[in-house]
């Protein structure tokens, strides 16, 4: 399983380069240079290999305009986004929800309330991951909802601008886990 998994996810990143397609590399990987997202292609924005005690934990890469200008832009309803978070490590699911509670937590702008059924569906979603695996958060503002992929395989959709706001803002706004890794992504100083 293991080694189909790694056939698959290199085999995922030489697509890209086989077809002619633009790539940009971070944190040792490589990502395609833009992202279709609803049709609309999104371009990169920035990269950051996330570090915990000296561990590569993922490398993350996130797509939007490059018009947008401040934070509030970038979480705004009308602003496609995608981040890709291709991990380095075995990680349980339990821990990513734990992250993922601190995120939304930190954030002073989030009605958790408002969100907790959504939040709840998300946690359901999420999987264990190993080296390799990758999961895809985009959001598309025309049907207002943000989907999960896992490995390329959808794991769940969910609604509503204000979920993908707080959802995103884990990565790319004031309220990140990480400002080194918001700053990286977004191109923008906290």
């Amino acid at each position: 399983m293991r080694f189909t998994l790694t056939v698959f996810c290199l085999i995922m990143i030489a697509l890209p380069l086989a077809a002619g397609q633009p790539t940009v590399r971070e944190g040792g990987e490589v990502f395609p240079a833009k992202a279709e997202i609803n049709g609309k292609s999104v371009p990169f924005r920035g990269g950051h290999l996330l570090e915990w005690w000296s561990l590569d934990v993922y490398t993350a890469a996130f797509y939007a305009p490059m018009d947008t200008k401040t934070y509030d832009e970038l979480l705004d309803a009308k602003t496609p986004r995608r981040i890709v978070l291709r991990y380095h490590r075995s990680i349980d699911a339990e821990d990513i929800e734990k992250a993922t509670r601190k995120g939304i937590k930190k954030n002073s702008n989030v009605d958790r309330r408002a969100l907790e059924e959504r939040l709840k569906k998300l946690y359901a979603c999420y999987a264990d991951v190993e080296e390799g695996d990758e999961y895809r958060i985009d959001y598309d503002p025309e049907a207002r909802e943000t989907s999960i992929y896992f490995n390329g395989e959808l794991s769940c959709t969910i609604e509503g601008e204000d979920f993908a706001a707080a959802f995103f803002a884990i990565w790319t706004s004031t309220y990140a886990l990480d400002s080194e890794m918001s700053e990286s992504l977004t191109g923008m100083k906290q």
